[in-house]
């Protein structure tokens, strides 16, 4: 269920689609649910689930409805939920990160 663009050209996964299948795979380890059984049921290999949920493979929305169906959440709601605080708390790390890297090359 690869996401193609017109003339075969594969998209490829952005950071969003790791912290996406980050999120996934914490909402399916909270409810005790194997990948096996996720895969199985959305008609989708284990090996594909598997690239999903690393980040390694672009979600598709019908994808992420059909995962969450499976979990029993209202996917676009929760899942915007978490991505915005996801994103907030990588920036905030990201410029704690900025501020330690300055105020290191202005001790040399």
């Amino acid at each position: 269920m690869q996401q193609k663009l017109t003339k075969g050209v594969k998209l490829k996964p952005s950071k969003y689609d790791k912290v996406l299948g980050s999120i996934i795979k914490m909402l399916r380890c909270d409810k005790n649910i194997k990948q096996e059984v996720i895969a199985s049921t959305i008609g989708i290999s284990m090996q594909q689930y598997q690239k999903y949920e690393s980040g390694k493979t672009k979600w598709t929305l019908e994808i992420i409805q059909a995962i969450s169906i499976e979990l029993g959440f209202d996917c676009m709601s929760d899942l915007i939920k978490r991505l915005e605080n996801e994103i907030k708390e990588r920036d905030k790390m990201k410029a704690r990160s900025e501020e330690h890297t300055s105020e290191l090359q202005s001790r040399l």
